[in-house]
C-alpha cells in the first residue's frame, strides 16, 4: 500500500507460507524478492547487492538483517540511527490475527496460570540436580 514495491504478495502467517509466496516471483525472474513477517522476521528470497558486496538469499526468518541494514545505512550517511527516521518513510505493520475486542485480563490470568507450574518445575529440577 505504500507504493514502494512493484508487487506485494500477501500470505498466511508463518515462514513456510511466506517462502511459498516468494517462489512465484522468483520463478518469474524477479530481480529482488524479500519476505516480511509481522513479528519482524525478514527473509531474502534472492541475492542482493550493495556497494559492490553481495548477500546470498536467506530463505529463513532473520530479525537481525533489518537491524544490520539500518546500522550500515547510518554509517554510510555518517549519522545516528535516530536521524534516519527523518528520511525513511513511515512503516506500519497490520495484523488481523487478534480481535480488537479481545479481553486482555483473562489472557494475562491464563498466561500466569500456565507459566507458574513451568517455573516451579524448572526450579525443582535445578534444586534436585544440586542435591545429587
Amino acid at each position: 500500500k505504500c507504493g514502494s514495491f512493484s508487487k506485494v504478495v500477501r500470505t498466511r502467517i508463518g515462514s513456510p507460507y511466506v517462502i511459498a509466496g516468494m517462489e512465484v516471483p522468483l520463478a518469474q525472474s524477479a530481480e529482488v524478492v524479500v519476505g516480511y513477517e509481522a513479528n519482524g522476521g525478514f527473509l531474502l528470497g534472492s541475492e542482493v547487492a550493495h556497494s559492490g558486496r553481495r548477500l546470498a538469499a536467506l530463505a529463513t526468518r532473520d530479525a537481525v538483517l533489518p537491524m544490520l541494514a539500518l546500522l550500515c545505512l547510518a554509517q554510510e550517511r555518517g549519522c545516528k540511527l535516530s536521524q534516519l527516521t527523518k528520511d525513511l518513510p513511515a512503516r506500519y505493520t497490520a495484523s488481523t490475527r487478534i480481535s480488537p475486542d479481545c479481553a486482555i485480563a483473562p489472557a494475562h490470568r491464563h498466561i500466569e496460570a500456565s507459566a507458574t507450574p513451568i517455573f516451579d518445575n524448572l526450579y525443582s529440577m535445578k534444586t534436585s540436580k544440586l542435591k545429587e
